[in-house]
C-alpha cells in the first residue's frame, strides 16, 4: 500500500469518528462533505500518483489542521456550559469549515487542469479536421435534427 492509501485509512478513521461523535452538533457545515472531498482527492492521486507533488501542502498542512479543528470543535461541543470563549471559538471553526470545504473542492478541481487542457485540445483539433473535410458546419445538417426542417412533417 502506498503512503496516500495509508494516510487515507488514518484520515478516514479519524474523521469518521469525529463525524459520528458530533454530526448532530453541526448545523452550518457538513463534515461528511469535507470527508468526501478529501476521499475524492485521494482516489484521484491513487489513480495518478505522478500528481502527488501537487497535493503536498494539502497532505502536510490542510488535512492535519482540518482534523485538529474538527477535534477541537468536537471537544468544545461536548461541554455542558458554553461560555463566551467556547461559543466564539465554535463559531470561528464553523466559518473556517466553510472556507476549508471550498479549498478542498478547488484542490480537487485543480488536479484536473491537465486533463481539461488535453480534452479541449482534442476537441479543437477534431473540430478543425471535421471542418476541413466538410463534415461539420452550417451546411452539414442531419436530416430530422434541424428544428426548421419541415420536409417530414408536411402532408402531401
Amino acid at each position: 500500500m502506498n503512503c496516500f492509501a495509508d494516510f487515507f485509512v488514518v484520515w478516514n478513521s479519524l474523521l469518521n469518528g469525529i463525524i459520528m461523535q458530533s454530526l448532530l452538533n453541526s448545523h452550518a457545515w457538513n463534515k461528511a462533505w469535507i470527508f468526501d472531498q478529501a476521499a475524492d482527492i485521494f482516489a484521484y492521486i491513487a489513480e495518478h500518483p505522478e500528481k502527488a507533488a501537487e497535493i503536498r501542502r494539502f497532505m502536510n498542512y490542510y488535512l492535519p489542521t482540518t482534523l485538529k479543528l474538527l477535534n477541537s470543535y468536537d471537544k468544545l461541543s461536548r461541554q455542558r456550559v458554553k461560555g463566551e470563549n467556547i461559543q466564539k471559538t465554535m463559531f470561528e471553526i464553523e466559518g473556517m469549515m466553510e472556507t476549508i470545504a471550498g479549498a478542498f473542492e478547488k484542490q480537487l478541481d485543480s488536479l484536473f487542469d491537465d486533463d481539461a487542457l488535453d480534452i479541449a485540445a482534442d476537441i479543437s483539433v477534431m473540430e478543425s479536421i471535421l471542418k476541413q473535410e466538410g463534415l461539420s458546419g452550417e451546411d452539414m445538417k442531419m436530416p430530422g435534427l434541424d428544428p426548421n426542417d419541415t420536409s417530414k412533417t408536411q402532408t402531401k
